[in-house]
């Protein structure tokens, strides 16, 4: 059988439908909300994760309380570091004027929350689940490739904001089944993405890029658009159009790499079942 490899142009495509939704009105609000939420360190970004590895989006009780949702009743907070800081002047040289500065104390715990923990008012998204589809038969050849790959999937109740998630720990995929038949399957290999390339890595941000590329690309091969997702996720975590670019081209090998593994298996015949 031939191997198929993902051609150039498709990830052309994808840097190009990430381009156009950058210059959107919709991004441009989409960043005016996000300036609710903090960036935070790559100490805390750890912490974040090795609290809850599947947060999306994170902010303290009161930022959520101001933007229309609550804190759900029983839910742990996400322990972080923020700074401490103390106010100090100093003269502002030849006027003798004086400018306020701050000295760093120390660190506090804080708490902050993810919007999976949180409920009420829906948040602008750029990004569009996948309606419709009734793709059980290749759900059932991705669950194979998954336990080839040693691991086992479950459909679990998730929370709106998760679509699934991947645990080499445990060597499981978790899908929410609430979901489309058709987001089902785009998460479905966005999660396989992470299995075969992210046993050990460290940067969330181009993991996601990575992982979502490889499901745009393999979609596309199934006959699935997942532009009006894909795009604005992988925008998302990448915060420009020209990062995006730029990360995907240094992924470029990976992607395609990892995109022709999953599509190769996914052309293999099935193997016969035994009497």
């Amino acid at each position: 059988m031939t191997k198929i490899r993902p051609s150039q142009d498709i990830l052309i495509r994808l840097s190009q439908g990430i381009a156009e939704l950058a210059s959107s009105d919709k991004w441009q609000d989409y960043l005016k909300l996000q300036t609710h939420f903090h960036n935070y360190s790559y100490a805390n970004v750890l912490l974040i994760m090795q609290q809850r590895p599947d947060a999306t989006r994170v902010a303290g009780y009161g930022t959520w309380k101001s933007l229309g949702r609550n804190v759900m009743k029983g839910e742990k907070a996400i322990a972080i570091l923020a700074p401490i800081l103390y106010k100090r002047e100093r003269a502002q040289s030849e006027n003798s004027q004086k400018e306020n500065e701050y000295d760093l104390y120390g660190f506090k715990v804080a708490n902050v929350f993810d919007i999976s923990q949180t409920q009420g008012k829906d948040l602008l998204n750029p990004y569009q689940k996948l309606a419709g589809g009734d793709y059980s038969a290749l759900y059932k050849r991705l669950t194979a490739i998954a336990s080839s790959l040693g691991f086992d999937v479950f459909q679990e109740e998730m929370p709106p904001e998760i679509n699934g998630n991947c645990s080499h720990s445990n060597n499981r995929i978790n899908i929410n089944k609430n979901n489309s038949s058709k987001q089902q399957i785009k998460t479905f290999i966005h999660e396989l993405a992470h299995a075969v390339m992210h046993k050990d890595f460290t940067d969330r941000a181009l993991g996601e890029l990575e992982a979502e590329s490889v499901a745009y690309i393999a979609c596309d091969y199934l006959g699935i658009d997942s532009s009006n997702y894909s795009f604005g996720y992988i925008l998302s975590w990448s915060n420009d159009s020209k990062n995006a670019e730029t990360l995907i081209k240094k992924s470029c090998t990976r992607i395609q790499k990892t995109s022709s593994l999953l599509i190769n298996m996914l052309s293999e015949k099935p193997a016969a079942a035994v009497a």
